[in-house]
């Protein structure tokens, strides 16, 4: 997505179009989303858990979201759009951290009750992502919100960071973002040399005409004056 914000600073790629979406849009942010929506329906049905008692780990990250938004709006309002796109991955990246972090996947063997916490606060980050790519990935966040049916949200909503209430049902889960494979690039690169590939035989053509026109040009003067 960086790479198509601001391109008078940029040479656009298929490459590294793919490289960006691979990398940032799916193994961060749409990892994220998806883990947490997967482990939430794999252990509550699909229903927000109880929030129970947040430490400081998760009033830090619940801090970060709010924080982060902020800064998001004003590099926004200065149409740093670059700026304002990586600020939202380092939530995902936030939230990645955090269920690394907390491995709630191992926690719920021998805590359940902080597991529900855990996975909690997740919800609440990804609530979040879903309002703040609004002015970048509009669908996407459209499809997210779909997911966890909160579309009444808007991102002036002050509860940025508790936007899903407890017992409130998700929606089935979708991975977000697909992974760009080699075949689909190759295709596009294909598609944009192909043009390029038919004017050759024409340029080749006039090619000629222009050097055969150059030799007669050059012909002996004895040749031209007989030939006229």
């Amino acid at each position: 997505m960086q790479q198509l914000l601001e391109t008078k600073d940029n040479d656009f790629t298929w490459r590294d179009f793919q490289a960006r979406n691979n990398s940032e849009l799916v193994a961060i942010l749409g990892n994220f989303v998806n883990r947490t929506l997967v482990l939430t329906g794999n252990y509550y049905g699909g229903k927000v858990p109880a929030k129970g008692n947040y430490t400081e780990v998760e009033n830090t990250l619940i801090n970060f979201i709010a924080d982060t938004k902020k800064q998001i709006g004003e590099s926004i309002e200065r149409y740093r759009l670059r700026e304002a796109l990586s600020l939202l991955m380092d939530i995902a990246r936030a939230g990645n951290k955090y269920l690394a972090d907390l491995e709630p996947w191992k926690l719920i063997k021998t805590d359940a009750e902080r597991t529900a916490t855990v996975l909690h606060a997740a919800l609440q980050v990804t609530g979040a992502l879903s309002l703040l790519m609004e002015p970048f990935l509009p669908h996407t966040g459209k499809k997210l919100r779909d997911m966890l049916g909160i579309d009444n949200h808007q991102w002036d909503d002050h509860h940025i960071g508790n936007l899903l209430t407890e017992g409130h049902q998700l929606n089935a889960a979708a991975l977000l973002f697909d992974k760009i494979e080699d075949p689909a690039i190759e295709a596009q690169i294909e598609s944009l040399l192909q043009p390029k590939l038919q004017l050759l035989p024409l340029r080749h053509k006039q090619q000629q005409l222009l050097q055969q026109k150059q030799n007669q040009n050059h012909q002996n003067p004895k040749q031209l004056l007989k030939n006229s």
